[in-house]
Formats: C-alpha cells, sequence, structure tokens
C-alpha cells in the first residue's frame, strides 16, 4: 500500500487552503498543474455531507454563458393577506361610491385599492439565471441566500437549519413541478408532450436519426429515406403466403 511520501517523486503540490471540515483541511487535492487552474475554491457543504466541497476549475475552461433577469414580484404571505382582507372589509369606500363622475369613481376605487396592495404586499426583485434549476422559486432563492450568508459568516448552527429547510423546500417544489407539469400528462396519455417535458427536464438532447444508405456517410433525403423505411418492412413479408 502506497504512502503520501511514496508521490513526493512526481512534484506534487497540496492546492487546497482553506478548512474542509471544522477548522482542518481534510479534502485534499495534489497536483504538478497548479499553474493550468485557478485556485481551489472552498464553499458550503452539499445537503447533509460534513465535509465542505471543493471546486477546482481550469483556467482555461469555457463557461457557458448564464444570462441573468430581474423578476418583479409580490410575496403573499398568510397573515398579510388576512390583514388586507380586513382592510378592505373596514376601509370607508363612502368617498367613492359617492363619486357621480364613473372615470373618477374608478380612478379613485384604483387608488385606494392599489395604496392596500402596496402597503401589504411590497414589490420585490429577485434575480433568476439561466442556468438555474427547472424547481428553483423565489422562496428557495431567498432561502438560498441566507444559507450561503450564515455560512460565510460562520453561524453554524442557523447554517443547519437553512440548509434543512432548502432541502425541504426544494423537495417540495419538485413534487409540485411534476404534479402540475408531469402528472397531468400521465392522466391526459400525451406521450409526445410528456417525452418533451422528460428531455427538458433531464437536460438532454432527444436523440436524432439519422438514416444513411450503405456503406456511406452521406445521409438520406427524406423521400428516400422513407422509401428505405417501407422497403424494409415489406421485405418482412415476401415469405408469407399469398392470402
Amino acid at each position: 500500500m502506497k504512502c503520501l511520501s511514496d508521490y513526493c517523486d512526481f512534484n506534487l503540490k497540496q492546492v487546497v487552503k482553506d478548512p474542509t471540515r471544522n477548522s482542518n483541511i481534510l479534502d485534499l487535492i495534489f497536483t504538478n498543474m497548479s499553474s493550468h487552474y485557478n485556485p481551489p475554491e472552498v464553499i458550503a457543504p452539499l445537503s447533509t455531507s460534513g465535509h465542505n466541497m471543493v471546486i477546482w476549475m481550469a483556467k482555461s475552461q469555457q463557461r457557458s454563458v448564464n444570462i441573468v433577469k430581474k423578476i418583479k414580484f409580490r410575496p403573499t404571505p398568510r397573515y398579510n393577506l388576512q390583514q388586507f382582507g380586513s382592510c378592505l372589509a373596514q376601509y370607508d369606500w363612502s368617498t367613492v361610491l359617492n363619486i357621480e363622475n364613473v372615470d373618477e369613481k374608478v380612478e379613485d376605487f384604483t387608488r385606494a385599492t392599489n395604496d392596500m396592495i402596496n402597503y401589504y404586499f411590497p414589490e420585490r426583485t429577485v434575480r433568476m439565471h439561466s442556468d438555474d434549476k427547472f424547481f428553483i422559486t423565489t422562496k428557495i432563492k431567498k432561502l438560498l441566500r441566507k444559507r450561503d450568508n450564515a455560512y460565510k459568516q460562520r453561524r453554524m448552527q442557523k447554517f443547519r437549519k437553512l440548509r434543512n429547510r432548502v432541502a425541504s423546500e426544494i423537495t417540495k417544489a419538485k413534487r409540485h413541478y411534476y404534479v402540475m407539469n408531469i402528472g397531468r400528462l400521465d392522466t391526459n396519455g400525451d406521450a409526445r408532450m410528456w417525452w418533451k417535458k422528460f428531455w427538458k427536464l433531464t437536460g438532454k438532447k432527444k436523440p436524432s436519426i439519422n438514416l444513411s444508405e450503405q456503406g456511406s456517410d452521406s445521409k438520406l433525403e427524406d423521400s428516400d429515406a422513407a422509401n428505405m423505411i417501407n422497403t424494409f418492412f415489406a421485405d418482412l413479408t415476401n415469405d408469407f403466403p399469398e392470402i
């Protein structure tokens, strides 16, 4: 069995500098090609793992373009919904009802309701990335930011609680997405749409079948491919007796 000293002859260098479990560096990377890579980045553990993750990326690696979109939305927590309903019920609408001009009545009503909406459901902005998983929601995004901030601040008890909440919310989001997008296709019997969703969720491309002439790499025209398929199936019945 080889010992660590056996590899010293290869000029290997340990490049992980930050702790990977508590205050210890237990996850190591030995290399003699460190000049071709960026310094390793140690980030929060994956799921319930006790070890931090180590990301080591090549300098020449080509990254896919990550498009960032800012999406505005209004959170509607249950308590605020109840308060909004109470405000609507208790508001003095006489000023609106007493207006004779219809346009002015609509304008005053819209102003009053918009003021309530802005107060109880203030607008928020979230950044969504093109490489986000299909199940990612604004709630999960918010929890991820809190989790990462807790980790950076070394507030490990809070980090573990947020980590568990993130895992729970992701499980719920996946189930909800399946029910709303895949489960309905099962009951409707739409096989074509089911497979379309399948390829999208798995991130894989639908396999393409290119028919080519035997002994040649050139692709057949659509009409020639159709004739080839027809001939193949017709030949299967050549040995059958005529009816």
